[in-house]
């Protein structure tokens, strides 16, 4: 605002300023000033704004003499006199105006000078306005706190804050730079045949929920799943018959599920991956029917899938590839039992048994367990031990990890992008 009204002294200056330009920066010098400006005026071809700051009446009247000596008054001045003793006249007007059919606009009237008073409640510190000042510092740091946001405004502006207004402006800030949720959404089906066409080798299948109403030209997003080209070419020259399967929730307004299915245990790469509506039978079905298509996956393929076991996976691999192996995460094996039997001695025992070679050796290694508890025993003998020892593993795979590692470092990777829409 000071360079744009740094170029109004003189009357019939001509502004070649778009009119939300000119508002914006005027919004900028009521804050930066600390004053209360109004537009009396607000049209396509008029912006007339006034200040209504205080002048304080402190028995001294605008023409130099006393109340007492001037007890007289004009009924102009009547009119400015308010309850409480103040007087309601600051000279600041600024008046820019354009004939109808010209593009430019001409300042025709303005007063620099304010005589009132400073304020720290400023109508136009609004939420939108603020987002526009702090955009560039959410984008360096996305997580910063409110806190921090409010107390470098009023730094910056000597204006008090609330924080339900900087939290408002923080996340219309987050808005413009990742995208609105419900606007991606709509323009899903644009994104995805933009993938489609870049490379013809992506696999991109896209789900929606039945419309009773076939004219209806929208419909209710359910699910969309993802096969890059080249990790597909790449998972088929690598022959390593291993993947590892995960779940993880994601964030924001719109709840759901991010499955994925990662490859290789040296270099950890997403192969495949799905937002559905929920982790349960249905949508691992789903999953893991697109994925079987795409690899070459068969009812009696002789492959290996290592998960963590979760909702809805265990039913659809066994309906799915009832000969294929499936292992178990140690970690999340050891996290589960951990809930009865806790301690170093438990802990040793369990992976003593799952990292066992041979057949008597797991034996032994399970007869320790069951004289140290045999509660724990019981527990850990539910599992069948084709899941989470080496002992029993097949070998069809070349590979005797006991962790999901894979999905692991997948999802730490993710974890920021879990609360963005669903096109970022």
């Amino acid at each position: 605002m000071k360079q744009l009204l740094s170029k109004i002294h003189f009357t019939s200056t001509r502004l070649l300023a778009q009119p939300r330009k000119l508002k914006k920066q005027i919004y900028l010098h009521s804050i930066q000033s600390r004053r209360e400006l109004d537009f009396v005026k607000n049209d396509k071809n008029r912006i007339r704004v006034v200040c209504k700051g205080t002048i304080p009446n402190l028995g001294i009247l605008e023409t130099g003499g006393t109340s007492k000596s001037n007890n007289k008054v004009g009924p102009s001045q009547k009119k400015k006199k308010v309850k409480d003793g103040s007087i309601h006249k600051c000279p600041w007007v600024l008046l820019v105006s354009k004939w109808k059919k010209d593009i430019n606009w001409t300042v025709k009237t303005y007063e620099k000078q304010h005589t009132c008073l400073q304020t720290r409640k400023i109508r136009a510190s609004n939420y939108k306005f603020l987002s526009e000042q702090i955009v560039d510092t959410v984008e360096a740091n996305p997580e910063i706190p409110l806190r921090a946001l409010r107390e470098m405004l009023e730094k910056k502006y000597q204006v008090g804050f609330l924080d339900m207004k900087v939290h408002r402006a923080k996340t219309k800030s987050l808005e413009s730079i990742r995208g609105d949720f419900a606007t991606q959404y709509s323009c899903l089906r644009d994104y995805l045949q933009e993938v489609q066409s870049r490379n013809p080798n992506n696999i991109v299948k896209l789900q929606v929920q039945s419309e009773p109403c076939y004219a209806s030209e929208t419909r209710v997003f359910e699910r969309v799943y993802f096969c890059l080209g080249p990790l597909k070419s790449g998972f088929a020259a690598g022959k390593r018959d291993l993947l590892g399967l995960d779940g993880a929730f994601m964030k924001g307004p719109y709840h759901g599920m991010i499955l994925t299915a990662v490859m290789g245990t040296i270099a950890h790469t997403l192969l495949a991956y799905a937002v559905v509506e929920a982790e349960n039978f249905n949508s691992w079905t789903w999953f893991l029917t697109n994925l079987g298509d795409d690899l070459g996956l068969y009812a009696n393929s002789n492959f290996t899938f290592i998960s963590d076991r979760q909702k809805g996976l265990l039913p659809a691999l066994e309906k799915l590839f009832p000969t294929a192996e499936h292992k178990y995460c140690l970690r999340h094996l050891h996290e589960n039992m951990k809930r009865k039997w806790m301690g170093k001695e438990f802990k040793d025992c369990l992976w003593k048994c799952a990292t066992c070679t041979t057949i008597p050796q797991f034996n032994s290694a399970m007869e320790k367990l069951k004289k140290l508890n045999s509660e724990a025993y019981d527990w850990l003998n539910s599992s069948p031990p084709k899941h989470w020892s080496r002992s029993h593993f097949s070998g069809r795979a070349h590979c005797d990890a006991l962790l999901n590692n894979m999905c692991e470092s997948l999802n730490s990777k993710i974890v920021k992008g879990r609360d963005k829409p669903i096109i970022s």
